[in-house]
Order: structure tokens, then C-alpha cells, then sequence
């Protein structure tokens, strides 16, 4: 069974609407709020867009750019190097469109890796995929990637999407281009960044630190809205791209 393009994105007027909601973007947290809606409007659930680094390896955890994945699958991701095998490797540098399911994917990759990937991937909700390969004329590339658990995308529906992950991209890379950077870190801001990037929760950065937790959060929402983060994860994944932190050896 497929599905036909939702009625808010049918035809070419309601793609018009949706290019319009975005060019009134102008932050990370705007370009989330877009994606979570076009991701709904297309009935799947999550999404996340990877661009390659400018800086360390060409692991998953140093790709990720936004994502309303859950926190406990982004960490098992980098822990456990879920995407740093193949075929998943390979589908980071894809020519055109792709969508289908991730046991599929595993199936082919005939390795019992892939198919870890697939199994944590079900359990957490991401048993269909739509992969759309990005590039911005400075050379810079990536994917956004929307899954869920409906059936795979059709053709009808991957054709605007493809257009409307591009612009995504584009509008995500140009509001961090354009974002003023910060004035220099303090010891104690780049500390706190440090330890949660450990693992550290608040109370165990408090304690180690001799502060309050009251603090903690203090500094951390102060790094996110320097950063335009959405959450922590996403702080210390910006961190480490704007070299805030030093990537760990």
C-alpha cells in the first residue's frame, strides 16, 4: 500500500506554502520546527539531517546536524557505530533519492552489523526510510533523512520532498553561517561543555564542580541559545563543530 501526498503538501500550491514557511526561518530551532511539520504532513515521524564534517572522522556522531531522534538512540547510535558500517556507509553519498525499509537494507548488507542497526532502528519506531542527498554550492554535503513507520515513500511523494530537504539544508547551513559568533568561552563554560559531552549529568557536573544544579542549567541554556541549540546533544554535537570542545581522541 502506499500513500498519496498529504493534503497540506498536494499540489503545487501547498509546496509553495511550504517553501514560504521556511524562508521565514531564520534560526536552527525555526528550521526544526519546520522539518517536524513536513516530516508529519508526509506521515512519517522523525527526521535528522547529517552533513559531512569539516573537522574529525566521518563517524555518525560527527554528522548529525538537527534531529528530533530520541537521546537514548543518538547515543547507542554513536556508541555502538550503528551507521559506520555497511551499507549504511554507502548511503551517505547517494546520487538520488532512496526510500524503503531498514530490515531490507540489513538484508542485503548479509552481515549481522546491518542488522543490529535494523533491530535497534524497529525498536525505537524507524522501520521505513526516505533518504535525500543535499549539497550547497561551497561544496558542502549531506542527507536528510525522515523515518517512520508507514510504508516506503513513492516516487510522487519523494520528488517534492527532495526539494523541499534541499532547501532545508541550504537554509540550515546559511542561519549558521549568518549566526553572530560567540565572544570566548569562559573555563567554567568550556568545563561544564566538557563534562556533559562525557556523559556528565547535571548533578554529577554540579558535585564536581561544587555548584548547584540551578547553575549548571544556567550555563547550559546560556551555550544553547549561543548555539541555537535545541537540546543537549544537539549542544555538544555544535560544540564540537564550532571547536568549542576538542573532539576526543
Amino acid at each position: 500500500m502506499t500513500y498519496p501526498v498529504s493534503a497540506e503538501l498536494a499540489g503545487q500550491n501547498r509546496i509553495e506554502d511550504a517553501i514560504n514557511a521556511l524562508e521565514t526561518a531564520r534560526t536552527d530551532h525555526d528550521v526544526f520546527k519546520w522539518l517536524l511539520r513536513v516530516t508529519n504532513e508526509f506521515d512519517l515521524d522523525y527526521f535528522i539531517i547529517c552533513a559531512t564534517p569539516q573537522a574529525g572522522s566521518d563517524c555518525f556522531g560527527n554528522r548529525y546536524l538537527i534531529s528530533n531522534w530520541d537521546r537514548e538512540l543518538l547515543a547507542q547510535s554513536q556508541s555502538e557505530g550503528l551507521f559506520d558500517n555497511d551499507p549504511f556507509v554507502a548511503m551517505r553519498h547517494l546520487a538520488a533519492p532512496m526510500a524503503g525499509r531498514y530490515c531490507d537494507v540489513a538484508q542485503s548488507g548479509g552481515a549481522d552489523r546491518p542488522a543490529r542497526t535494523a533491530e535497534v532502528l524497529k525498536e525505537f519506531g524507524h522501520e521505513s526510510f526516505a533518504i535525500l542527498p543535499v549539497w550547497r554550492p561551497k561544496g558542502v554535503s549531506g542527507t536528510v533523512n525522515l523515518t517512520g513507520k508507514r510504508a516506503p515513500l513513492s516516487l510522487t511523494e519523494l520528488i517534492p520532498l527532495q526539494y523541499l530537504a534541499s532547501m532545508a539544508f541550504t537554509k540550515l547551513q546559511t542561519a549558521r553561517d549568518e549566526s553572530s559568533r560567540p565572544g570566548e568561552l569562559t573555563e567554567r563554560q568550556k568545563t561544564i561543555l566538557q563534562l556533559t559531552a562525557s556523559g556528565a549529568s547535571t548533578e554529577e557536573i554540579a558535585h564536581a564542580l561544587d555548584i548547584s544544579p540551578h547553575t549548571v542549567n544556567y550555563h547550559l541554556n546560556t551555550l544553547k541559545q549561543m548555539s541555537n541549540a535545541s537540546n543537549k546533544v544537539h549542544l555538544v554535537t555544535l560544540a564540537l563543530q564550532k571547536g568549542w570542545i576538542p573532539f576526543p581522541s
